[in-house]
């Protein structure tokens, strides 16, 4: 349960990220939450499946997040979505707004 919590925060964090199209971020939370590695398909003909997007738009979609570090290549089957990355950008952020909080408690 927790870790789909933390998925849901990750999802929040990317979809919050208004330099990346709507676009990648739909294939951003496909990744993160509907691809599974262990399928016969790639990870690319997955996406094709349920997306209406044509190739052109998905891999650039997935250029947009690997560009931000969202996702990583593997080279194998594709891209995978980098959670250590995003989970240390929250927290980063997390830190900075209790820091803030703080230092300004009567604030609202």
């Amino acid at each position: 349960m927790d870790e789909i919590i933390r998925r849901k925060e990750i999802l929040e964090y990317v979809t919050h990220d208004e330099s990346i199209s709507f676009s990648a971020k739909g294939v951003f939370a496909f990744l993160l939450f509907h691809y599974k590695h262990d399928d016969d398909n790639t990870m690319f003909n997955e996406l094709r499946i349920y997306s209406c997007e044509s190739s052109k738009e998905i891999k650039s979609a997935l250029k947009e997040l690997e560009e931000r570090n969202y996702v990583v290549f593997t080279g194998i089957d594709g891209y995978e979505v980098n959670e250590a990355l995003v989970n240390r950008s929250i927290n980063i952020m997390e830190s900075v707004v209790n820091e803030i909080k703080n230092d300004y408690p009567d604030e609202k």
